[in-house]
């Protein structure tokens, strides 16, 4: 475990200034995407119309996740099934009859193919517009939103990022794991992270709060940075705060690290994004939530946001492009098979290259910082301000809960769940899970059904 220098009053400050960042109300609302519950998916529509069907005919679900009421006076908050991309229906009915949201026209059908096992062989109401008369084909920018996608376990404060499956039912790849920090264990509750099924709705580079209290990691003009390697203590000095209108501006700076992504629905603004230090500094501001001293003064977690090491959420914003989905859980971790046959002959590790360059400053959905992509770019020397190797982390390793004090010893159940509330098992080797509902405990977000993807559920 890294150790710090707490030499410093300043170093208590920063561990509170830390937990602060970013996570204020979201106002994401459910009721602005009553069908899907999902802004990426409400405007994808298919072919089929009220005059050109007929009872029996078949037909495939365009979005990837559409509601499928019981009766049409049903919300579709309240859906029990909710049915996914390419899912295959038969209509049972050609009258239409209109939702309570917007009085788009509903018509029954019978689900007669699907992995969702709440909607197996189920009649339910769903608004025909999302209907084709044939599969649908995935445009290129889903397709790179779904090569990817990202389960954070906040019971162990594990990061994983996955490869998809090329098809129904495969297990996922390990791409990499990582540790990271997820929102503190408050007597209140309301700073814990909250689980649920998240897309990424934006990236931002250098990202500032919108009141300035943390300011962006770097910014054109600002005092210089702390050295690789510095203490927390002297990453927390006010005298690195940039000066505007002739005076220091915010309470801390660097916070957010390189890369910011904002999640949503329903997110509660916990971002995930990086954190102070530099790329040499590895995972040093990360394991400092582990650190029993720092812990004696304050919880160095955040307000719900996750954080990751900058190489790492540089490597995540490199990977995992707007739309690609992050689910957040607190789950037991298992693996499938002890033995890894499927990883055989992979190193343990492996390596990634990137730049740091000072272009794209506080940009929305920024370049990524992979060296390839930098030097097709033609980013001038004098504008990089690092460069280094990520060496990632490939071998699946399924944390046990042991014992240990939580919010120190990386226990495996950091906010103390009650055994008995713990539902299924997270098989880390191959990014599904089994028999799995989130604690009742926990703060949800996310959509508001609560629905998984299937691709994440093993049968």
């Amino acid at each position: 475990m890294s150790r710090f220098r707490f030499s410093s009053s300043a170093t208590v400050l920063v561990v509170a200034l830390l937990g602060a960042t970013a996570c204020t109300p979201a106002k994401w609302r459910d009721v602005q995407n009553p069908h899907t519950g999902d802004v990426f998916e409400e405007n994808k529509t298919g072919d089929l119309t009220p005059g050109a069907i007929s009872t029996g005919i078949e037909a495939y679900v365009v979005p990837d996740r559409l509601r499928g009421r019981d009766n049409p006076e049903q919300s579709g908050e309240e859906a029990q099934c909710v049915l996914e991309s390419n899912d295959k229906v038969r209509l049972v009915s050609t009258s239409l009859t209109p939702a309570r949201e917007d009085e788009e026209g509903l018509v029954l059908v019978e689900v007669i193919e699907t992995q969702q096992e709440t909607c197996q062989r189920r009649r339910v109401y769903v608004p025909i517009r999302y209907l084709a008369h044939q599969p649908t084909a995935k445009s290129g920018t889903q397709l790179a939103a779904d090569r990817y996608f990202m389960i954070q376990n906040l019971a162990t404060e594990k990061v994983r990022v996955y490869a998809r499956a090329e098809r129904r039912g495969e297990a996922h790849r390990l791409v990499f794991e990582a540790d990271m920090i997820a929102g503190e264990n408050d007597p209140a509750r309301t700073r814990r992270s909250a689980v649920g099924s998240y897309r990424i709705e934006s990236w931002h580079k250098f990202y500032e709060d919108t009141q300035s209290l943390f300011t962006p990691w770097y910014e054109p003009g600002a005092p210089a940075l702390p050295l690789p390697g510095a203490s927390l203590a002297e990453w927390a000095k006010s005298d690195y705060l940039p000066i505007r209108d002739g005076r220091r501006t915010g309470l801390l700076r660097g916070a957010f690290g390189w890369y910011t992504a904002k999640i949503s629905p329903n997110a509660f603004a916990q971002w995930t994004h990086g954190t102070l230090g530099w790329g040499q500094d590895g995972d040093r501001f990360i394991k400092i939530s582990r650190d029993e001293l720092t812990n004696h003064y304050s919880d160095p977690r955040s307000f719900g946001c996750t954080r990751l090491e900058n190489a790492a959420i540089a490597l995540t914003q490199d990977l995992m492009p707007v739309g690609a989905r992050i689910i957040k859980i607190y789950a037991r971790e298992e693996l499938a098979d002890g033995e890894l046959k499927r990883y055989a002959g992979q190193s343990p590790t492996s390596s990634w290259d990137w730049v740091l360059s000072r272009d794209g400053f506080r940009s929305s959905n920024p370049a990524s910082s992979a060296l390839s992509a930098q030097t097709l770019r033609g980013v001038r020397e004098e504008d990089v301000l690092e460069r280094g190797r990520y060496v990632m982390d490939t071998r699946p390793d399924a944390v046990p809960i042991s014992e240990g004090r939580a919010g120190i010893d990386q226990t495996g159940n950091l906010y103390e769940i009650p055994a008995e509330d713990f539902r299924g098992v997270f098989l880390v080797d191959e990014g599904r899970l089994v028999n799995y509902a989130h604690p009742r405990e926990l703060r949800r977000g996310g959509h508001s059904d609560q629905m998984l993807p299937s691709f994440i559920k093993a049968q």
